[in-house]
């Protein structure tokens, strides 16, 4: 018989994670005949703790739970970098995993955090929305790069201003002489808004008047990108294209080497030192993505200590890079 986990626990009595490890471990926020019934269920199906979380008290295990997109990728990789710094500093460790923009991979690693009893979360919330309040149930959690799509709540988060360094970017454009700009952008909802913001007040303040037609959207799985690069080249004959990350620049690209592509401008959100070795020039944002890691565990450390009582927002300024 294979060994009955929190997991399992809560899989059978339909409450969450949270909610089992509270009872389990007599913690308040958990009505005293729940309790009960939690923990006569996990006796009788011969529940036991792992050695891990038998020694770990709230606040005493000095254990950070990570998720992010990719472990691989360069943002990510310096964002873990610099919680990494920042942890050392206060001697906590360090729990990272790549979800690859997959929600059910992203709600299982948080559970298993959750299961392990980490005192608490630095997320890069996936595209699909989901119900954060009810998953974490209370566990300090900073989101880093960007916000979860529900605007309606706040959270703790430490992110790009997205509205100031959209912006600069299609000022840049604008600069170099591009009038009719267009934005494709993404489906993460919050701040690909703000991003939209960024881009109709640069537009505004060049005289420049919006068209609706001029922004389009590509799907989670980037498969419509190329169709949509085409709506806004041919279609809407833009001159310039502003992307609104880099995983979608790509494909992007690819389309518009079909038309004459050399005469555009573009202008993507993130840098990639490839970039410079493109036959035309790219300006971008290049996100403080260490300094975002760093803020993050700051912020994370204060929450546990419990010296923030209210949702905290955090926006760090990106760097304009202008290739010529």
């Amino acid at each position: 018989m294979s060994k009955v986990t929190i997991k399992e626990l809560a899989r059978i009595t339909g409450w969450s994670v949270a909610t089992i490890s509270r009872a389990l471990n007599d913690k308040d926020g958990i009505s005293v005949s729940k309790k009960e019934k939690i923990k006569k269920l996990a006796k009788k199906l011969g529940y036991h703790p792992n050695q891990n979380a038998r020694s770990i008290k709230l606040g005493k295990s000095k254990t950070i739970g990570v998720i992010v997109s990719s472990l691989s990728d360069v943002f990510s990789t310096d964002v873990m970098s610099g919680i990494e710094a920042a942890a050392n500093e206060r001697n906590f460790k360090m729990l990272f995993v790549g979800v690859d923009e997959d929600f059910q991979r992203e709600r299982e690693a948080i559970d298993n955090y959750l299961e392990s009893q980490v005192d608490g979360l630095i997320i890069a919330p996936c595209m699909t929305p989901f119900d954060y309040t009810k998953l974490l149930q209370g566990t300090p959690t900073v989101f880093i790069d960007r916000d979860p799509s529900d605007a309606t709540i706040k959270f703790n988060s430490v992110c790009l201003d997205n509205v100031n360094s959209a912006e600069t970017l299609v000022t840049d454009l604008i600069n170099k002489g591009a009038r009719r700009i267009g934005l494709l952008n993404t489906v993460v909802s919050y701040s690909a808004s703000l991003r939209e913001r960024g881009y109709r007040q640069a537009l505004k303040m060049a005289g420049i008047k919006f068209d609706p037609g001029t922004v389009v959207y590509s799907w989670n799985n980037k498969k419509n990108v190329e169709q949509m690069t085409r709506q806004l080249v041919v279609n809407q004959h833009c001159d310039a294209l502003f992307l609104a990350d880099n995983s979608i620049f790509i494909p992007a690209l690819r389309k518009c080497q079909e038309y004459d592509y050399q005469k555009m401008v573009f202008g993507v959100i993130d840098d990639c030192n490839w970039y410079d070795l493109l036959k035309f020039p790219v300006s971008s944002i290049k996100q403080p993505s260490y300094e975002i890691g760093i803020e993050s565990l700051r912020l994370l450390a204060k929450l546990i200590e419990g010296k923030i009582k209210s949702p905290s927002s955090i926006r760090l300024g990106g760097t304009l890079i202008s290739r010529k």
